[in-house]
């Protein structure tokens, strides 16, 4: 019944996601 809560922390985890994904690519480009 946390549903801000659950938005955030899926908002939260794409946002690393997408931040991880562009580390990697940079480093490995």
């Amino acid at each position: 019944i946390y549903r801000i809560s659950a938005a955030t922390f899926f908002y939260t985890c794409l946002l690393y996601t997408s931040r991880c994904v562009y580390i990697w690519r940079e480093r490995h480009l």
